[in-house]
């Protein structure tokens, strides 16, 4: 909602749609339907219910309790009728229950924002520079900082990536 108020914001002082986009990091398409639509387009999606969700409430519980044990939670959820797979299970417990991956819950003093994927570290390291978004330029330099990653030696990220220009014009 934020942002659609930002584009309406944007559009009545002038701004291009595409202008509108890049500065807001969405894409042309959602600026033009937002516009067109003339009011907040409501969304239409349905939650999706898995076989696992009449069961969250016991396993939060039992979870609560101290029983880490995934094998024993889904022989518990089986006895009480739940079909569903242990892979369903355990995936629900590692996203939920289990700190987001790590081992322990994080606290105050942990304010460093979580390290991206190889993917989307990869997709970061190789993307031009002048079309990240502000954020995306900040999780970059906070992922690499002024190193390349890639290499054991202090390459700096601008050599790196110069190379890689080089090798875009060549292709």
């Amino acid at each position: 909602m934020a942002r659609y108020q930002q584009v309406i914001k944007l559009r009545e002082q002038g701004m291009t749609q595409n202008a509108i986009a890049q500065q807001i990091g969405i894409s042309l398409q959602t600026v033009q339907r937002w516009l067109a639509a003339g009011a907040f387009p409501e969304s239409t999606r349905h939650r999706y219910v898995s076989q696992l969700d009449p069961y969250l409430p016991y396993l939060f519980q039992r979870w609560a309790q101290g029983c880490h044990n995934i094998a024993q939670l889904f022989r518990e959820l089986a006895v009480q009728g739940y079909q569903g797979s242990y892979a369903s299970v355990r995936d629900n417990i590692v996203r939920r229950l289990q700190f987001d991956g790590r081992k322990t819950p994080a606290g105050p003093s942990s304010k460093a924002p979580p390290l991206p994927t190889p993917r989307q570290a990869a997709f970061l390291f190789l993307r031009r520079p002048e079309k990240l978004r502000i954020e995306e330029q900040e999780r970059l330099m906070a992922t690499f900082g002024e190193y390349c990653p890639f290499a054991k030696r202090k390459i700096k990220y601008h050599c790196f990536y110069t190379f890689l220009r080089f090798i875009r014009k060549l292709g």
